[in-house]
């Protein structure tokens, strides 16, 4: 079965979470980034195949036809090209917000260390879900970006860019990409933060 982007990013989250212990796993993770990547790229050309008319025939209108080229490499993507492709086709914010977490994702993998790392399951982080849900479903949103969780970490500057998805065996859950002061962060590596400033706050 062929794999959606969302599964591709997901499968790099994972990676990225669980920590590396090998090369060959933070290789593993770049290429279901590409993957994802190239898959967004193509949804980016349907739209502009879409936006022919009979008027233009074979032929892409102009804004098609620019966002059609963009180069959309990961380590080229920024706020700057963003701009440009929602310049182009502004209804492709949705796939836009997609492109800032794949780039993010690929600069914290790429900065992460290569370390031995065991998963533990923290129960804080099923508590955090359970809240970012119930909020997800006030506001009937389906992606937010730069959710603001200051509330959830224990004062920490912490946000989120938070997006439904579904798996392919039709589970839908939240995908979460955390941010710690503005940078990509684990969840593991913000609850030690966590840890450590509560540990200094008691020794005071």
């Amino acid at each position: 079965m062929t794999k959606t982007a969302d599964q591709y990013t997901q499968q790099a989250v994972e990676l990225f979470e669980a920590g590396f212990t090998s090369k060959a796993g933070q290789k593993r993770a770049f290429e279901a980034l590409a993957h994802a990547a190239s898959l967004l790229r193509n949804d980016v050309h349907a739209i502009c195949f879409d936006l022919r008319g009979p008027a233009q025939g074979s032929e892409f209108p102009e804004r098609a036809s620019s966002a059609y080229w963009m180069n959309f490499d990961l380590h080229l993507w920024n706020e700057k090209r963003r701009a440009e492709l929602l310049s182009y086709l502004p209804e492709a914010e949705a796939i836009a917000n997609q492109f800032d977490d794949l780039a993010a994702l690929r600069k914290a993998i790429k900065d992460a260390p290569v370390v031995t790392a065991e998963r533990k399951v923290d129960e804080r982080e099923v508590r955090i879900m359970k809240s970012i849900r119930e909020l997800m479903e006030l506001r009937k949103s389906q992606y937010e970006r730069g959710l603001n969780l200051h509330d959830l970490f224990g004062g920490l500057s912490v946000s989120g860019n938070v997006h439904y998805v579904t798996n392919q065996h039709g589970t839908t859950f939240l995908r979460t990409f955390y941010y710690l002061y503005g940078a990509l962060t684990p969840l593991k590596v913000i609850f030690a933060v966590m840890d450590t400033k509560a540990r200094e706050a008691e020794g005071k």
